[in-house]
């Protein structure tokens, strides 16, 4: 997620899902279809694009989780957690959100209570005002939204610039290119709280806000546990860069 100066953009992405060149795309071949159809039963699990769980879209879903990330500093964020010990945190509402990581991959266990949602990035950028105005090649731009919105359009990569890769329960996703998505138009209020105090920002609201990546939705999983690994190459030589390993045991509330 791009948070900081274009100079150190490598902890400006939302690798949270994941934080950037040549072998081919990773396509995994004979695995689900992201988009929900195909006869294995965890493809029905999957949101597809432009739907709603919990009367919640992937739009709305990305400023909530943004403001979700950002809450706890870097001690406890569930961005930098080494085993998940900090997945719990902040959780409000019907849909459980998981955090990536700002480079590596890391192994987490996480319980999540039964009939949640699922929400994360694979990867994903945000940028907001004021301190992301003015940049180069968005500057000509008069309206502060498109400045912010064409900013972290700039810093979001596409194929076959970046290779994506999700696997639920051992099966893995295809298309998940389809899975594309920004906050809502007209932008969101960003809550810059702990996390980017760290980084070096003053804390308080910024206006307009936009984060842009690729996310996945996931209806509530079936109690047990669950395998959730998903991973972002970004210089597509076949080693991911960023991405977690996540074991989820789904359990009773109040457990």
């Amino acid at each position: 997620m791009k948070m900081l100066k274009k100079q150190t953009r490598s902890k400006a992405t939302w690798l949270l899902g994941s934080l950037c060149k040549a072998a081919p795309l990773l396509m995994v071949v004979g695995g689900l279809q992201a988009a929900g159809t195909g006869n294995n039963q965890n493809s029905i699990v999957i949101v597809e694009p432009g739907k709603t769980l919990f009367k919640k879209s992937y739009n709305e879903l990305i400023g909530e989780w943004s403001n979700w990330l950002q809450k706890e500093p870097i001690a406890t964020s569930p961005a930098f957690d080494p085993n998940g010990s900090y997945c719990y945190l902040n959780q409000e509402g019907k849909i459980w959100f998981l955090a990536g990581t700002f480079g590596g991959i890391a192994e987490r266990f996480c319980k999540v209570p039964e009939g949640k949602g699922v929400f994360f990035p694979i990867f994903a950028n945000i940028s907001f005002g004021p301190e992301f105005l003015n940049q180069v090649p968005c500057d000509s731009l008069e309206e502060e939204t498109d400045q912010i919105r064409c900013d972290v359009n700039d810093d979001t990569a596409i194929a076959p610039n970046v290779g994506l890769e999700f696997l639920l329960n051992g099966e893995p996703v295809t298309d998940l290119f389809a899975y594309k998505a920004q906050s809502q138009p007209g932008g969101f209020t960003f809550q810059l709280g702990a996390l980017f105090e760290e980084f070096g920002f003053t804390p308080g609201d910024r206006h307009p806000a936009v984060a842009d990546g690729y996310w996945i939705l996931l209806k509530p999983l079936p109690k047990g546990t669950h395998t959730l690994s998903f991973s972002a190459d970004f210089d597509t030589d076949g080693i991911p860069d960023s991405g977690v390993n996540y074991t989820l045991e789904v359990i009773k509330k109040n457990n």
